[in-house]
């Protein structure tokens, strides 16, 4: 758990130097990367994908409400649902925000030579299909303290 939280801290510090120009958070960049990638959310969308609370996620468009870089607005259909978009302002200041992000990543491991990138694949491969698999791992858990 320490080697995964110390190398979440790390990717939002590079993401954070990287994405500096737009002075947002993380977790404010993540919400416009969503909606730059699938247009109009609602906030329980919105936080089934970062896995937070729908309280969250209306605290971090509050903010970026403020900014002009987000607007809330209700459906024509049904009243109570209220979608979040991006702003005119945000799409003028902030064009391929989302490509960008994949440029990161390029730029890290562009660092590093073949074998060591194929290393870092085939342990993320690995760590995804262990996460998939938690359900069967845990039904056969028994209790006791690992």
């Amino acid at each position: 758990m320490e080697k995964l939280k110390e190398i979440q801290n790390l990717l939002e510090k590079g993401l954070k130097s990287f994405y500096s120009e737009y002075e947002l958070t993380v977790p404010q960049l993540t919400v416009v990367t969503l909606l730059e990638r699938y247009g109009a959310l609602k906030i329980t969308d919105i936080s089934t994908e970062m896995k937070i609370s729908p309280a969250a996620v209306s605290g971090i468009i509050d903010r970026l409400e403020k900014q002009d870089l987000v607007k809330r607005v209700r459906s024509d259909i049904d009243k109570r649902k209220v979608f979040v978009s991006l702003t005119e302002h945000f799409c003028d200041a902030h064009q391929n925000m989302d490509q960008n992000l994949s440029r990161y990543l390029q730029l890290l491991l562009a660092s590093k030579d073949a074998p060591d990138v194929q290393k870092i694949i085939e342990g993320l491969t690995l760590l995804e299909t262990l996460l998939n698999s938690d359900d069967q791992i845990l039904a056969n858990y028994n209790g006791e303290h690992i």
